[in-house]
């Protein structure tokens, strides 16, 4: 209750919000990040890049509550960060219309089911810190902003609020803070030179957080998790400035982006909101409503910051959620302008709520997409159980192939206590010095390669091999590279030097049906599994286990099943033309085909649109005989298609149909780099002295149209060193590595040349 004997909304979203969102917690840890926050939090470390001190700190605090495992009390640190960012979007409708009591309850009642809020209002997550401090943030600066004697204590509040933000999530922080900023700049106006000093300081103050990541580095002991090396200052300002990802962001198609970023944001009650909140911000604007303009350059800067990423991002929902907060504001200035344009005899408060009822209704029922299904129904530790859970006793070393796998992983090990003997590794990472010092304090016993070159695969490929040759346990839930050997034991594989997989763990298990993960990531973990575990039963014949793995015997018929395998299998020479998060939702689908193609039977479904779906369907008529039918449909795709379409060829032992497609396509197109490049690679694989000065001049020729290839320039090389020309070799490769300086195979082609010498 107030002074004025009137109840407060915000405390009433507060409550109810805590309440609903408590009750929908999730039981524990979840995929992706989740485990590893938790795991920072917990060990009070470091998360990745950048690092989110203010989560560590504060999920820390939060492990201290007497409810359930680690993870659950970070989750519900989650629901209360939620709860009060629904108060401050009630207290920001109530900015503008300060008596709309229940007409500001009422309006943020679909944003707070919309599939970005409830997500992560429900699991271990930086986003709903964010959200909170954000929306309260946008409060005191519209307080400031609309204010006829302007407090400087709101403006002060305001800017600290966004700065801790950005101890949670800079990105989203600078995205909401660039509009807020400028506008009290300019509301400020001969203020701003007495303002700016205790700001600044505000501003360190916030900032000092990340203080916390060099501190805990340097500590006498360190934590089990501390992504990077922040005890230098060079490690410290790559982990802050997250470098790692800087290379995923770019202006290319950012129209197409942004319109998948709006499809995004129309799930569930959005639509609605987006459509009526912009149109409301956007009167508001128009009209000189003091805040509203504030309010929708920050939805719309919101919507470029997301647009920008180039990657796929499994968390872009919450990312642009901001834009659905600033849109439910947007919503009641909408409202509220049709309720004061009527000339009712008397306005009260409840009156209003009748105008923002319909909104409000229409958003939560006639939505033309669905909420996606979420993974708190999903037991993620069914997938360490599985993989990491079936290993034999350690010392031992487990490989997770993603943040999926990596995650869990980290937090059921580092967290919950499980498996000390077993070391959790990835792939990528072990290329960082700092990681192969994390797995030397996990598990000192391990071998592990004092040399960072900063190579692609090296350093893993030394820990496999060295580890599983000095009869060290090492798995993983992917496929092996060579020239480690690979074995199925449950949903993971067992690495080994050349003993058979009796002799590594003395079980051998059957071919398991695919998992039955539903939420968001869950299902694509078990779509991920599932092909893996078909591709290796397809590689060694075994097409009836590929398809048991699956789970589409019944889809392709116990007849076809029967036949043995009469064509080559084209899959695996297919390029991922798109960004695809885990795996896209057609790939098992296309494997189906795959393994009904190889059988000789003919396809199962319609040609989806995807460009992998295409080329595939291109390759097969190529292989039927039908090269006119085949070369219209790879000319109408991404170049990828074209230029991986040789490559197969020759795979599948068609070189002399490599041979005479390009030639047929130069006829066509002599100005064509790439074929001429290609043609001249198979012409070189004959290896006589003919065919080599053949191969040269079509080079020859495709460097004269495209210089810049260094994939041609290593290709030259190759018929040089075959003609006894290494000076030659050795300038081409050189030159190769110029244009391209992470071509490792003109590196190692120049490596061996050095050798031989």
């Amino acid at each position: 209750m107030n002074r004025e004997g009137g109840w407060q909304p915000e405390l009433v979203a507060f409550l109810v919000g805590s309440a609903v969102y408590s009750w929908l917690l999730a039981a524990g840890v979840l995929w992706m990040d989740v485990g590893e926050l938790a795991a920072a939090a917990a060990t009070l470390g470091g998360a990745h890049p950048p690092g989110h001190p203010g989560h560590s700190l504060l999920g820390k605090l939060a492990c201290f509550l007497p409810i359930g495992e680690v993870a659950t009390r970070l989750s519900f640190l989650s629901a209360l960060a939620s709860a009060t960012m629904l108060a401050g979007l009630v207290r920001l409708v109530r900015v503008f219309f300060p008596e709309q009591r229940v007409m500001a309850l009422l309006v943020v009642v679909p944003v707070a089911f919309a599939p970005g809020i409830l997500l992560n209002a429900t699991r271990p997550e930086v986003y709903t810190p964010t959200f909170a401090l954000l929306v309260w943030a946008q409060v005191f600066a519209l307080q400031f902003l609309r204010a006829k004697a302007p407090s400087p204590r709101h403006a002060l509040l305001s800017v600290f609020l966004l700065a801790l933000s950005a101890s949670f999530h800079p990105a989203i922080a600078l995205a909401a803070s660039l509009p807020t900023a400028m506008s009290l700049c300019f509301v400020s106006k001969k203020r701003i030179l007495r303002l700016a000093p205790p700001a600044l300081l505000l501003v360190l103050l916030a900032g000092a957080l990340y203080l916390s990541l060099p501190s805990r580095a340097l500590a006498t002991t360190t934590p089990a998790l501390v992504w990077g090396d922040p005890s230098s200052a060079e490690g410290f300002w790559r982990l802050i400035t997250a470098d790692v990802y800087q290379g995923n962001f770019a202006h290319w198609s950012l129209g197409e982006r942004v319109a998948s970023c709006l499809a995004l944001l129309a799930e569930g009650p959005g639509l609605i909101l987006l459509l009526i909140g912009t149109a409301g911000l956007g009167f508001g604007a128009l009209t000189q409503l003091r805040g509203a303009g504030t309010l929708l350059a920050t939805s719309l800067t919101t919507l470029l910051a997301g647009a920008l990423q180039s990657h796929f991002n499994p968390d872009m929902r919450a990312y642009l959620a901001l834009m659905l907060l600033a849109s439910t504001v947007g919503a009641a200035i909408f409202a509220m302008a049709l309720f004061r344009a009527l000339p009712l005899p008397e306005k009260r408060d409840w009156h209003s709520a009748v105008f923002v009822m319909p909104i409000v209704a229409m958003a939560l029922c006639f939505s033309p997409k669905g909420a996606p299904a979420r993974d708190r129904s999903d037991d993620a530790m069914q997938f360490w159980d599985e993989t990491v859970g079936v290993m034999p006793a350690g010392p031992g070393l487990f490989f997770a192939s993603g943040d999926h796998s990596l995650f869990v992983a980290q937090y059921e090990r580092l967290v919950a206590g499980a498996r000390p003997d077993i070391a959790i590794a990835n792939q990528e990472l072990v290329r960082d010095a700092w990681f192969l010092r994390h797995l030397r304090g996990l598990l000192p016993e391990l071998y592990l390669p004092f040399i960072d070159d900063g190579q692609k695969g090296n350093i893993a490929e030394r820990l496999y091999w060295e580890n599983a040759r000095r009869g060290v346990p090492v798995w993983s839930d992917s496929l092996a590279p060579k020239p480690v050997a690979a074995s199925p034991i449950g949903r993971g594989f067992a690495f080994h030097t050349s003993s058979p997989l009796e002799e590594v763990s003395g079980v051998l298990t059957e071919v398991p049906p695919p998992l039955q993960f539903r939420g968001l990531v869950g299902s694509k973990v078990a779509k991920l599994t599932a092909l893996r575990r078909a591709q290796y039963e397809a590689a060694r014949g075994n097409i009836s286990g590929a398809a048991k793995a699956l789970g589409v015997q019944e889809r392709i018929g116990p007849a076809l099943l029967a036949n043995a395998p009469q064509r080559p299998s084209l899959y695996p020479h297919l390029p991922s033309v798109g960004h695809h998060f885990l795996v896209a939702d057609f790939a098992t689908a296309l494997f189906a085909e795959d393994l009904v193609w190889q059988l000789g039977g003919e396809q199962l479904a319609p040609v989806g649109t995807g460009q992998e779906e295409r080329i595939h369907l291109a390759w097969r008529l190529l292989l039927a005989g039908d090269a006119n039918s085949a070369q219209i449909l790879l000319d109408a795709l991404d170049p990828a298609g074209l230029a991986a379409t040789t490559p197969m060829l020759i795979a599948i032992g068609e070189a002399e149909l490599a041979e005479t497609r390009l030639r047929t396509r130069i006829a066509a197109h002599s100005k064509d780099a790439d074929s001429l490049s290609a043609l001249g690679s198979v012409i070189g694989n004959k290896g006589d002295p003919a065919s080599l000065a053949e191969a040269r001049e079509f080079f020859h020729a495709a460097l004269a149209l495209d210089d810049q290839n260094s994939e041609t320039w290593t290709r030259t090389g190759l018929v040089l060193i075959k003609e006894g020309k290494p000076d030659l070799a050795r300038e081409a490769w050189t030159t190769a590595l110029k244009l391209d300086p992470k071509r490792r195979d003109a590196a190692e082609y120049l490596r061996r040349l050095d050798a031989e010498r």
